[in-house]
């Protein structure tokens, strides 16, 4: 059996290849003959299987060795800087393949198919790292930024920097030096100058907004001060704002020290609203001597003008309803 396993090896048989194609080939062999003829179909199959097998093993790992070799030269041609500048896989695999590191023997090691492959892998994978970086040092960028020249709270409450005065501060920081693209730095300020603008903006209107609320307020506390000690003046100098006009009671006050926060329309106000509030009482107690009288004194049937006479003289006298407009009265009588 040895001696037939001998014979398959040497002859290099593959695992797919058949007993019917080989054994006019081994026949002439003594190792081949010294298998019984009916085990030595049987004995083919397995052994040629088991030399596929090995054979595969033995081109997986080779190939793996040749992709782990290939893998040393790629690596060695990026730590030269082949991929710099580079935009493309395909000017990646271009610039390797003719260049110095195409010469070396591990070049060789892989199939053309699978140099490329690696190739344009590797190539990508620099890619995002370096699109990563990039966007990295375009945040610590505008964090830089954020942090100095564009920071309201430091900023003595300014409009933000332009870009040349930024520069000039900021050149020498590492951050700033990260980024080397003029055009991103330029990008990147414009997008938070601009950011920073609105944020600017807005606080500057909302304290414009407090501001002028905060005056508002005060000045409503100033008027509403103004119109209660105007309503104390005139309840010590008017006893009757029904009896006067506003022209007449101008000219009563005209020795009295007026509020200086209240214009002659607020001050007419104040005074329309002692006189509504004057009527009132008046209509009152001329109402409450209607509802208290006897039916037989003022009743339904009397006459509108008698019925005034009769509860004027009960309220206390004509003067008491002096200056009510007649059609409230009559209102209050109905």
């Amino acid at each position: 059996i040895d001696g037939f396993r001998e014979l398959m090896e040497e002859k290099g048989v593959g695992r797919f290849d058949s007993y019917e194609t080989w054994c006019p080939r081994m026949l002439g062999d003594a190792r081949f003959k010294a298998v019984p003829l009916a085990d030595r179909k049987k004995l083919f199959l397995q052994e040629a299987k088991k030399q596929g097998s090995g054979q595969q093993r033995a081109d997986a790992v080779k190939k793996r060795q040749g992709f782990e070799r290939f893998s040393e030269l790629v690596s060695t041609a990026q730590m030269n800087g082949i991929f710099d500048e580079i935009q493309s896989s395909e000017e990646a695999f271009a610039k390797l393949e003719a260049s110095e590191h195409s010469k070396d023997e591990r070049w060789r090691a892989l199939m053309p198919s699978d140099r490329k492959r690696l190739v344009v892998a590797v190539f990508l994978d620099e890619m995002r790292k370096r699109i990563s970086e990039a966007e990295q040092a375009s945040r610590d960028f505008r964090a830089l930024l954020l942090e100095t020249v564009l920071n309201l709270e430091t900023g003595a409450g300014a409009e933000p920097p332009t870009f040349g005065e930024a520069r000039r501060v900021l050149r020498h920081e590492p951050r700033w030096k990260a980024v080397d693209s003029i055009a991103v730095r330029q990008k990147v300020f414009a997008e938070s100058a601009a950011e920073v603008s609105k944020a600017w903006l807005k606080k500057k209107r909302k304290q414009a907004e407090e501001e002028d609320e905060l005056l508002e307020r005060r000045k409503r506390s100033r008027r509403t001060e103004a119109q209660d000690e105007f309503r104390k003046l005139l309840e010590e100098h008017i006893r009757c704002p029904l009896e006067l006009s506003w022209q007449e009671v101008c000219v009563l006050l005209r020795s009295q020290m007026l509020p200086e926060d209240l214009d002659e329309a607020a001050q007419e106000g104040v005074f329309n609203e002692l006189c509504s509030e004057d009527l009132e009482r008046r209509l009152a107690a001329f109402s409450d001597v209607l509802h208290k009288s006897k039916a037989d004194d003022i009743g339904p049937e009397l006459p509108f003008m008698e019925a005034c006479k009769l509860a004027t003289a009960k309220v206390g006298g004509e003067a008491r309803l002096r200056g009510v407009p007649q059609a409230d009265l009559k209102r209050s009588w109905e």
